[in-house]
């Protein structure tokens, strides 16, 4: 048994606790100015031999290298471990550079080529509980056709409907190709289909959209309030 050096309780004596019964009374001891000469001198000396500590191994300073931030607009030199992935200095850089938007372009490209719907934009999306299960859509005006579309299925108007993953190719204003994500598919009973597209308002690149969708032999309605409120007749529709 010994005596802890801290607060003199008996111990019995473990590895890395010899002098002190716990990591408590060890790390809150107090420390000499000797000690903290020594421990002083000891770390700046590992400095000096490229050891770095507080990590979970020691590493050389042959294991650091000097990068420029990829950031256009930023001219910063900054050190990272040569295994590190690391390209800019900070997030700003990382977040603003054409290299991210580039990055975050593709991924969306990617998502839309695999089906997925990508929920951004400034309108809620909402989890409605229909026939085809519970599905995921983007705007109040979405829920009320989808209670529509339910209603049309129970009363044997259509076959059956789905949130679709379809998509069109298109051409933007500026000429770029992008991708066009159809809202809703319905089959008629006749195996039969068309899509329709809930729209609050519409711009130029939607009319671009709806044109290709209609060059590619498909058909495509068109729904704004008007046509959702004159489909709800005789369908309570709580669209808070």
């Amino acid at each position: 048994m010994k005596t802890c050096l801290k607060c003199g309780k008996e111990f019995e004596p473990s590895k890395g606790l010899i002098n002190y019964c716990s990591l408590q009374c060890r790390n809150s001891r107090e420390r000499t100015k000797e000690f903290k000469e020594k421990l002083s001198k000891k770390t700046s000396k590992a400095w000096e031999d490229g050891i770095i500590y507080k990590q979970l191994s020691l590493r050389k300073a042959e294991c650091w290298e000097e990068r420029k931030c990829l950031n256009e607009k930023c001219e910063n030199i900054f050190k990272v471990m040569k295994h590190q992935t690391k390209k800019f200095c900070c997030y700003e850089c990382a977040y603003s550079s054409s290299y991210f938007k580039n990055l975050k372009s593709q991924h969306t490209i990617k998502s839309y080529l695999e089906g997925r719907k990508i929920y951004g934009g400034t309108t809620k999306w909402y989890n409605v509980e229909t026939s085809n299960g519970v599905i995921r859509v983007q705007g109040t005006y979405e829920v009320r056709v989808c209670k529509i579309l339910d209603k049309w299925k129970r009363s044997g108007k259509i076959k059956n409907w789905e949130y679709t993953k379809d998509k069109v190719e298109y051409l933007k204003i500026d000429q770029t190709k992008h991708l066009y994500l159809l809202d809703f598919k319905i089959w008629n009973k006749d195996e039969s289909f068309y899509y329709i597209e809930v729209k609050g308002y519409k711009t130029d690149n939607d009319l671009l959209k709806w044109e290709a969708v209609k060059n590619k032999g498909l058909k495509l309605e068109i729904w704004f309030e008007k046509e959702i409120k004159i489909n709800e007749e005789g369908l309570e529709v709580n669209s808070n």
